[in-house]
């Protein structure tokens, strides 16, 4: 199995915490995270969307994106 974030991302810090993934993003864009879609997933600041069986993270700007679920109601729309 390759890399969980393919390019343009990378795992952060010491990656996986909890129930989420930290993603670093160098800049405003998308990314895959070989993570299964789940309409549960959210992302606080930036889109989730699936990508195949995958899942893109898209974000507006440079930064840090925690990537993970919550099983609580309403579920996200997809961009936090």
């Amino acid at each position: 199995m390759g890399p969980v974030v393919l390019p343009a991302g990378r795992p952060d810090g010491a990656g996986v915490a909890e129930a989420g993934l930290f993603v670093h993003m160098p800049s405003a864009g998308s990314t895959t995270v070989r993570i299964a879609y789940s309409l549960w997933l959210n992302a606080p600041g930036a889109c989730v969307e699936r990508a195949g069986a995958w899942t893109r993270l898209a974000v507006p700007e440079r930064g840090d994106y925690r990537l993970g679920s919550a099983c609580r109601l309403p579920r996200s729309n997809g961009c936090g």
